[in-house]
């Protein structure tokens, strides 16, 4: 089994490099103002592939440690189908043979990712080898681990080992999470949508031509699942940064210097009106998760089921804080050594508003049947 991970580690990383390097090549040979070398384009190709496993880099000004999160599907899908491989090649019959087949593809990936963090310097611009490590063993087991699962059919044996309440908990709590990512994703678009004329100004000032132009659409593309991430925040409560002189929240504004990036032109520049109200959208996604919890619950336990809403909660509330962790980073020098949503706060904030209000619709709707029926 070792060397047929590795083999599947090594083609995954293969794959990735070459996507890169085939995209730095494209725009270097489309821009002939750039100046660059080939092998600059390659080094760059590469520090792109490092940074889609959040690979930080140090730079003159700080670090650059935010990673665009669409960026990083690439290596996942690429991993994804690596594990879906190694399931088909080796004997993965057990939950414990499936963590072991992902830690085997997971290491030597990292090895790679680590490898090429060395290769990838410049005399100003430093991939920092502990989050290269750090990063690729993350990717590599999350990506091969969620294909060698799949295509092993183990995540009913993986769920069928925990308690009814702690599933239904799970469940209820993954659906309130992908609730909160899709409504800041949507309050990210029509944020874009209604300061466009703005959005589109800052695209125009940056005079980047139809090469630059191109990657500052794409890199804005990328970034989405970022600010979709920072927009739950907004809507929890706690807001987020875009470094330390921008601050944004439904109770205040304070907009500061950011860098010149079209999506950050959909920044609202004062607190509007009904911006409180936004923050029901989490209490709604709990109200969700309780009628969950409850929809094909037999019995009439009102405690167990409160319970399960308080869980729903955390759960809710520990995803929304690894996404945030996920999401956020410096972004440069001091002005900008934070971005996106603090991880503790959204957390805390999303596992409450969430948790409470699941609680209490699962345990009324638990009472309000069980007095019907008596």
């Amino acid at each position: 089994m070792p060397a047929v991970c590795a083999g599947a580690a090594g083609w995954a990383a293969a794959i990735g490099v070459a996507l890169a390097l085939t995209i730095a090549l494209v725009a270097w040979a489309a821009d002939p103002r750039s100046g660059a070398s080939v092998a600059d384009a390659a080094r760059y190709a590469l520090m792109l592939w490092l940074v889609a496993h959040h690979v930080a880099l140090s730079v003159p000004d700080g670090t650059l440690g935010l990673a665009p999160l669409g960026l990083m599907a690439v290596p996942l899908a690429l991993l994804a189908r690596a594990g879906r491989a190694v399931a088909r090649d080796t004997a993965v019959a057990t939950p414990s043979d499936a963590a072991l087949a992902a830690a085997a593809v997971a290491a030597p990936y990292a090895l790679v990712v680590t490898v090429g963090c060395s290769v990838a310097a410049t005399r100003d611009v430093t991939p920092l080898l502990p989050t290269g490590l750090v990063g690729g063993a993350f990717v590599g087991f999350v990506g091969a681990g969620f294909g060698i699962v799949r295509e092993a059919g183990l995540a009913a044996a993986l769920t069928g080992r925990l308690p009814d309440g702690v599933r239904r908990s799970l469940r209820a709590g993954g659906v309130a999470t992908a609730g909160l990512a899709c409504a800041g994703l949507l309050l990210t678009l029509l944020a874009v949508v209604w300061h466009a004329g703005r959005v589109a100004d800052v695209q125009s000032a940056l005079g980047a031509g139809l090469v630059g132009g191109t990657a500052l659409v794409l890199l804005c593309l990328l970034l989405l699942p970022n600010a979709a991430i920072a927009a739950v925040g907004y809507l929890a409560g706690p807001g987020f940064a875009v470094g330390s002189a921008t601050t944004l929240s439904p109770f205040g504004v304070h907009l500061g210097r950011v860098p010149e990036v079209p999506l950050l032109g959909a920044l609202p520049e004062s607190v509007p009106a009904l911006a409180p109200l936004l923050l029901l959208v989490p209490v709604a996604a709990g109200g969700i998760a309780g009628w969950l919890l409850v929809r094909r619950r037999a019995d009439g336990a009102v405690l167990a089921a409160a319970m399960e809403g308080l869980g729903a909660g955390a759960v809710a509330g520990v995803a929304m804080a690894l996404l945030a962790l996920l999401a956020g980073g410096p972004a440069g020098g001091r002005l900008m050594a934070a971005v996106g949503a603090s991880s503790w706060q959204a957390g805390l904030a999303v596992a409450g508003e969430v948790g409470l209000p699941a609680a209490a619709v699962a345990a009324a709707a638990l009472w309000l049947r069980a007095s019907r029926s008596g």
